[in-house]
């Protein structure tokens, strides 16, 4: 359990850090391909979004000597470092806009994260071949705990560009974790020719606070590991776990994980069964195996650091969800060879002989019935009375099969109410970001109406401007929305997945 924030400690935070703000402790340093160019003299404004995609930008004068530098990212790699105290941001110049005549003429840089170089690196079936032409298997399936195979994923990609006729050899190292002691769920997945970003993401939702790291190493920096012998520029990439209070299925171990998994299905399985009931139910059994995020640091009303605050909570959009479009193979199947049969023995009880009548006939009656369900969310019905807003709809392949059955509960879960909370606070007063807390890390804000609000940091704002200083802004997001069953469909696909590749079907 967190405690809740001490205010005298808030107060003589405030004032202990009034004291050191003698000068915005921020500054920007400019890197090529040759290295170390120089820190921009004067920048006018800075802003910074550290995110899963983070961008930034900033503006100098056009007579700063590192101006043309900035210019030429049309064809030339410019790497920025953007300090923030002990705290940097990592990227490259993406855009730079020229603005204004005569000596007020001033450069925008904008910026996009280092992160950004995983859109750009695609998942090839046979990534060891690596070669286009030699691509034999359609897909490529890795299974296990998820940290480990994410990054085999990313090394076995970069390792084929960093072949000298790919990419001149990539700088980018990956560090791997011991898969004996990786505790990370478990997952299946076939991939082929998908940008890393993209299967990242959707690996790692609802992945126990795991998250693929991306950083940019520079002479000086602190080596990622004791080994670590390059001296010029690289890329690392690891995968880290934000603090985490494991439930009855702890442990950190290979086994321990795939135990949890098994839990899961599952629990997961009655919950989705019983799902009209309650729709938490598969949640809280999964908290009580997996365990549940802590919250890295908990504002509260009243806090002088804190300049604003904003709570959404979202209406619910639909208490009930309409899935389908075809009816299922079974039912047009079956309405196929009855009236077939039907048509067949009416016409030979007559003494009339027509060849193909019966099957015209079943073919015509196909799709005319079982072409929709309908699932109702009692939790919102009967919370917010019969004007809830009654349905939404989603098309899938075919109604009345578990496949409708899932996605209408999806739909259910994406339609349920939510809440989104936006913190804006003097950074340091008393958690400063980067020490404290991460974005990934769950966070918490204790409103004035005594609830505590608690989800997953997506991303923090900087803006610094030397007239007001520093100020960032903190968005928190609502916990990762799994449908009931949803993690026991995964696992069961998982399997045929499995299966599909041990028989060469990839």
């Amino acid at each position: 359990m967190v405690a809740p924030l001490d205010l005298d400690q808030a107060v003589a935070a405030m004032e202990a850090a009034n004291r050191l703000r003698v000068d915005t402790p921020t500054r920007i340093d400019l890197w090529s391909r040759h290295g170390f160019e120089g820190t921009v003299g004067l920048f006018e404004s800075v802003q910074v979004r550290w995110s899963a995609s983070g961008q930034a930008s900033f503006v100098m004068r056009g007579s700063d000597p590192l101006a043309a530098l900035v210019r030429s990212c049309r064809k030339n790699l410019v790497r920025v470092r953007i300090w923030y105290g002990s705290q940097h941001w990592d990227g490259r110049v993406w855009v730079s806009r020229d603005s204004g005549v005569g000596s007020e003429w001033k450069v925008t840089a904008e910026c996009v994260g280092v992160e950004r170089i995983l859109d750009g690196i695609l998942t090839y079936p046979e990534p060891l071949a690596g070669i286009e032409w030699a691509q034999v298997l359609r897909k490529s399936v890795y299974t296990g705990p998820v940290a480990t195979g994410l990054l085999a994923l990313v090394a076995l990609n970069v390792q084929r560009l960093q072949r000298p006729h790919r990419q001149l050899g990539l700088p980018i190292d990956v560090i791997p974790k011991n898969p004996l002691l990786d505790g990370s769920p478990w997952r299946t997945w076939a991939v082929a020719m998908e940008p890393i970003s993209q299967v990242a993401e959707e690996m790692l939702k609802d992945a126990q606070g795991y998250r693929l790291r991306v950083r940019q190493w520079l002479p000086g920096d602190e080596k990622p590991h004791p080994l670590w012998l390059h001296t010029t520029p690289r890329i690392v990439v690891d995968v880290v776990q934000s603090p985490w209070l494991y439930g009855v299925g702890g442990g950190l171990t290979v086994f321990s994980s795939l135990a949890r998994e098994m839990a899961t299905f599952v629990g997961d399985a009655v919950g989705w069964i019983a799902q009209g009931a309650s729709r938490n139910l598969s949640k809280r059994w999964s908290e009580l195996v997996n365990g549940k995020p802590i919250p890295a640091v908990i504002w509260q009303e009243g806090c002088p650091g804190v300049l604003d605050a904003n709570v959404d909570n979202q209406h619910p959009q639909a208490a009930a969800a309409v899935v389908g479009g075809a009816a299922p193979d079974w039912l047009n199947t079956l309405i196929q060879d009855g009236s077939e049969l039907a048509v067949t023995s009416l016409l030979g009880g007559l003494g009339i002989v027509m060849p193909g009548l019966g099957g015209i006939v079943g073919k015509a009656l196909t799709n005319r019935v079982g072409t929709y369900q309908r699932t109702v969310d009692w939790s919102t019905l009967l919370q917010v009375g019969p004007e809830a807003i009654p349905e939404t709809f989603q098309s899938t392949s075919a109604a009345l099969t578990l496949s409708a059955s899932q996605a209408a509960r999806s739909a259910l879960m994406e339609a349920a109410p939510q809440t989104f909370t936006e913190l804006t606070v003097m950074d340091g007063m008393p958690w400063r970001f980067g020490e404290d807390f991460q974005v990934g890390d769950s966070l918490g804000w204790w409103h004035m109406d005594g609830e505590l609000y608690v989800g997953p940091c997506t991303g923090v704002d900087m803006s610094v401007t030397r007239e007001e200083g520093a100020v960032i802004k903190a968005s928190i997001g609502t916990p990762p929305i799994i449908a009931p069953g949803e993690q026991a469909k995964r696992i069961a696909s998982s399997a045929v997945t499995i299966a599909n590749a041990l028989t060469l079907k990839y």
